[in-house]
């Protein structure tokens, strides 16, 4: 280890010191860790200090100060001996096994503590991931349609968009969710209906949805929502427009524990209640951070948890609050772009990230 600048003792009974090297923890068994905080990592430490609120100060050689919350986070990574690289779905199984689609690792397991990586996989650009209870398969979509895997056999299948929809173009499937007999698809050029018992190509368009789709919304009441460049809802075979969302692009969408539909837009998060209401969540009315805005998730206690470019934004609807954690405060990720979000039976979420997956 290289020259040590400083020692620090910290108000969680760690000790903290700096070296030409970065940040390192020695807890009460004697066991040294090296911090990651956003930069710290790569860069001299000059000093460090820690305030009587629990925040740990640091000073670097040449790229300024940086701090850290001491306190309880509500962050646990979930931790990998394998690369995981950007987490693009997150689905688990009957069995409980966790799957993890990845880019550019491909499919990654994880079951009993153990990780493993399905090799054959590595050569897809994954978008998202869904597990089918009907089929017990995985739904992966890539580039070029999805991957159909089979946790049983070990088995996998890419299943394209018909010649006559392709055209020579890659279509990339963006989400993929199933009510009644069918799977319905999202993808950038419009909604698709595929049956997997009886059909091997994507070729039934959702007729009235012509444009990127990047959410499905199964409602419990069998609703289907359709959400991207507009919201729609789909009924009698036909989907249209919902009046007043035409110029809206949205990023995610969900169906939250009190019924109500969520949107995600670039620094705002949209509720719209069971009777049509619509309330905008955003930096004027309760903080939401001014910024792109990857996946929401609902969280059992009614909050709504949001991974954007800068980390996790948890919001309370109900108190008009928000938390935004990052690097600095808990999360070994700084980014969401492109990760994905997952609730476990138990309540925890799974939260995606660039390069790491969080538990909340």
């Amino acid at each position: 280890m290289k020259y040590c600048h400083q020692f620090c003792d910290g108000c969680d009974g760690n000790l903290y010191f700096g070296t030409a090297s970065g940040l390192f923890r020695l807890d009460s068994e004697g066991i040294v860790e090296r911090l990651s905080i956003d930069g710290v990592l790569n860069n001299s430490i000059c000093d460090v200090f820690v305030d009587r609120e629990g925040y740990l100060w640091v000073g670097t050689f040449d790229n300024g100060v940086y701090y850290a919350n001491l306190g309880a986070s509500p962050f646990a990574h979930l931790a990998s001996d394998l690369f995981v690289g950007t987490t693009r779905g997150l689905v688990m199984s009957d069995d409980g096994t966790l799957w993890v689609a990845s880019d550019p690792v491909g499919l990654l397991k994880y079951k009993d503590g153990e990780w493993s990586e399905i090799d054959t996989m590595e050569e897809y650009k994954f978008q998202g991931a869904f597990y089918d209870e009907v089929t017990k398969e995985l739904f992966i979509g890539n580039w070029e349609g999805m991957v159909r895997f089979d946790p049983g056999s070990g088995k996998h299948r890419l299943i394209r968009f018909a010649d006559d929809i392709s055209i020579g173009s890659r279509i990339p499937v963006l989400a993929v969710r199933r009510c009644g007999e069918e799977l319905y698809i999202a993808s950038t050029i419009g909604a698709f209906l595929f049956n997997p018992e009886v059909e091997d190509r994507i070729s039934r368009r959702v007729e009235g949805v012509d444009k990127r789709v990047n959410a499905i919304v199964v409602t419990d009441t069998d609703q289907i929502f359709f959400a991207g460049e507009g919201l729609y809802l789909f009924s009698g075979g036909h989907a249209e427009y919902l009046e007043g969302y035409r110029d809206i692009t949205f990023s995610d969408c969900i169906q939250s524990s009190d019924g109500s539909l969520w949107g995600a837009m670039y620094g705002c998060l949209i509720r719209i209640d069971n009777v049509g209401q619509r309330a905008v969540f955003d930096m004027d009315s309760c903080g939401f951070p001014r910024t792109s805005v990857n996946y929401i998730c609902p969280a059992p206690d009614g909050r709504i948890v949001a991974g954007t470019s800068k980390g996790i934004t948890i919001l309370d609807p109900s108190a008009r609050h928000c938390m935004t954690y990052d690097r600095f405060n808990g999360l070994r990720f700084k980014s969401t772009w492109n990760g994905k979000p997952l609730c476990l039976p138990d309540g925890t979420l799974l939260l995606g990230g660039n390069g790491d997956i969080e538990k909340l």
